[in-house]
């Protein structure tokens, strides 16, 4: 699932317009660059770019220096900053796939570049924010399920698909910091086996997990 804020966006006087959004997605935060030729049947090129490459590029405006990236599916953003201007330029090339080649060059004051280094620092830290929140619902969804169903030996077989769903260790971290021992991995394979140890009892304190609201 893909989560989108709403986007900082700057049209230069040739009415190419790029816009940077905070996006959030299964692989990580990122923000997603995109540019458009305003006019009928004008090219667009959008360019994804993970948090810390968007830091990057700030950076790299702040301190008037060229910066090149392109994103796993060939779609290339430069900059090239100069004295009064900054040229912006989004592009694919079709020879790397089927896509029709674009390019939409966005022509920006350089006296506005610290405004633009600026959206991209704060389109960064709402994505990684946002990603930060979208995981822990998550994880705090399972931790309660998990917890339920550990306790519950009705419901015991429930605990299955929420190990398949999350990430072991990260659920685990988040019993330990709710105050909870959690088994390991193996522990529990062998406890719900025909033959194995039943281990509830190495488990304590998990009434004590917090609320998933």
């Amino acid at each position: 699932m893909t989560t989108e804020t709403t986007p900082y966006g700057y049209t230069d006087p040739q009415n190419h317009r790029m816009q940077f959004l905070a996006v959030t997605r299964p692989r990580g935060p990122y923000v997603s660059c995109e540019a458009e030729n305003l006019t009928v049947g004008g090219d667009s090129v959008t360019v994804s770019l993970p948090a810390a490459k968007t830091r990057a590029l700030a950076d790299h405006l702040d301190r008037l220096a060229f910066y090149e990236f392109i994103d796993g599916s060939g779609h290339m953003l430069r900059v090239e900053p100069a004295h009064t201007w900054t040229r912006f330029t989004f592009a694919h090339d079709a020879r790397e796939d089927d896509e029709p080649s674009a390019a939409v060059p966005v022509i920006v004051l350089t006296g506005r570049l610290p405004e633009v280094a600026r959206a991209l620092n704060a389109s960064a830290e709402r994505a990684e924010s946002e990603q930060r929140a979208t995981e822990h619902q998550a994880l705090s969804a399972a931790a309660a399920q998990f917890a339920a169903a550990w306790s519950d030996e009705d419901t015991a077989d429930e605990v299955a698909p929420v190990l398949q769903c999350v990430e072991l260790d990260a659920l685990v971290a988040l019993l330990h910091a709710a105050g909870a021992t959690a088994p390991t991995l193996d522990y529990w394979v062998e406890a719900h086996t025909d033959n194995g140890p039943d281990c509830r009892g190495h488990s304590t304190q998990l009434s004590e997990m917090p609320p998933t609201s």
